[in-house]
């Protein structure tokens, strides 16, 4: 799904599908830390970057608000389409308490004014939901 939003002057990167700007490049562990890599020139993990923030580094604080920006303005668009009850956030990021409470704040923002927000959850198994699948799915077979 291509990224439409440049207020912030995001840069586009290719994505494995061939398409430039896929969001997914962008609203995962791997783009979090490369966006920061991007505005701030300084390669760090996504861990770190989480742990500077802790810290109350205000380049990772700075980081947070503008990828809870982005993420917030993606998942907008798509829950004005599909309009869920519950939105569950995976992913290594789900383990970051402050990603689900930045987003629940800004997703107002960025659905249509009769539409309710969903309640945001994270995921149960944080970052270990694909393999607790995977072997579900062996146990079946």
């Amino acid at each position: 799904m291509p990224l439409r939003w440049s207020a912030r002057d995001f840069p586009l990167t290719r994505c494995g599908c061939g398409q430039l700007g896929c969001i997914e490049n962008y609203l995962s562990g791997r783009g979090f830390a490369w966006l920061y890599n991007h505005f701030y020139q300084q390669s760090l993990t996504s861990p770190e970057i989480v742990a500077l923030w802790e810290q109350g580094d205000s380049n990772a604080r700075e980081h947070v608000e503008r990828y809870l920006d982005l993420l917030a303005v993606c998942l907008g668009n798509i829950l004005t389409i599909v309009d869920p009850d519950l939105l569950v956030l995976g992913g290594g990021l789900s383990n970051f308490s402050a990603i689900a409470d930045g987003l629940a704040h800004r997703l107002p923002r960025h659905l249509l004014p009769v539409a309710r927000p969903p309640r945001i959850e994270r995921a149960r198994h944080g970052d270990a939901g694909g393999m607790r699948g995977a072997a579900f799915l062996h146990l079946t077979n």
